[in-house]
């Protein structure tokens, strides 16, 4: 008997597609309507230094009911999440919420939301509004970028990234 043979004799299943989508399909409106995840991202400095782990949930829904404009559409983006510091010590809850949609790209399998959102630090009775990008990528993760003038200060140099759930 050959252990490591026996070891990696493994019978997989190759009968379900291993991504959700074909290459040949490309992200259409109806693709990023009612999409919810996790965030789970590493946050970094400008020096490449770890400054906290930043985890939480994201929704994005589209609302149809008062805005037909498939290219400007009226969506509902919330997410609550929490940065701890590398150390353990240090840990802010934050909320982004009342996105207001300005432009979305469907390129391929990407699809960019940009518009403005209002930042609101759990700790503190402040509210900041702020312009944020949201990209979806291959309807499996998610990444958001807020403006780096507001967001150096509470989540670092890098953007925010997350999983698609449903």
């Amino acid at each position: 008997m050959n252990r490591w043979r026996d070891t990696f004799a493994h019978n997989y299943d190759n009968s379900r597609p291993v991504l959700r989508q074909s290459f040949e399909d490309t992200i259409n409106i109806n693709d990023i309507k009612d999409l919810k995840g996790n965030i789970v991202s590493w946050q970094y400095n400008k020096s490449s230094t770890p400054i906290g782990i930043l985890s939480g949930k994201w929704s994005l829904a589209q609302v149809l009911a008062n805005n037909t404009n498939t290219t400007k559409p009226d969506i509902v983006f919330t997410t609550n999440m929490t940065i701890t510091g590398v150390d353990g010590l240090d840990s802010h809850k934050y909320q982004l919420w009342e996105f207001k949609n300005l432009k979305i790209t469907l390129t391929g399998k990407t699809a960019i939301i940009n518009g403005t959102v209002s930042l609101i630090l759990k700790s503190r009775p402040a509210v900041y509004s702020a312009s944020m990008s949201i990209r979806i990528m291959n309807l499996e993760t998610i990444s958001i970028n807020i403006d780096k003038n507001l967001a150096r200060h509470y989540f670092g140099d890098t953007p925010i990234y997350g999983t698609i759930s449903n």
